[in-house]
């Protein structure tokens, strides 16, 4: 019997990516976002959801894409880990949820990817085959370990 995992697809720089479906609250597609003056560049700003204020990551900058403003972007909220802000991450597009057999995913270890390409080190879980591309899957509990402080 195989096992079947679920992502919440996006793209950013026509690259697809991949979260774990168990990991997304929600997406929204009409926000304001309030810029954090002093914030590391990898911090694009707050959004205030209903009361609760999410910490919103740059992933063009964390996985080392050029950093241009999408005027189409769109925000995945992610469910609050223990002991972390709430935070989200601002991407180009939603693409859906990918049901992926198990089989087709390859989990990377630190030793497998390139010294330089430290911040994808730090949250890049594997990469799964996709019939016509391949999606790289994130670990959304290390994305804010990402943030250079």
């Amino acid at each position: 019997m195989f096992s079947v995992q679920q992502f919440c697809s996006f793209s950013i720089n026509e690259s697809l990516f991949g979260i774990d479906i168990k990991d997304v609250k929600e997406i929204k597609y009409d926000y304001m976002m309030t810029e954090i003056p002093h914030s590391p560049p990898s911090i694009n700003g707050i959004v205030n959801v209903r009361g609760q204020i999410y910490i919103i990551l740059n992933m063009r900058l964390l996985l080392n894409f050029e950093n241009k403003k999408n005027k189409n972007s769109l925000l995945i909220l992610l469910k609050p880990h223990l002991n972390v802000d709430p935070f989200g991450i601002e991407i180009d597009n939603h693409t859906g949820v990918l049901k992926v057999n198990n089989n087709d995913i390859e989990y990377h270890t630190q030793d497998e990817l390139s010294q330089t390409d430290i911040n994808k080190i730090e949250i890049v879980k594997g990469v799964c085959r996709l019939p016509n591309k391949l999606m790289t899957i994130l670990d959304s509990h290390k994305l804010l370990d990402a943030i250079k402080w």
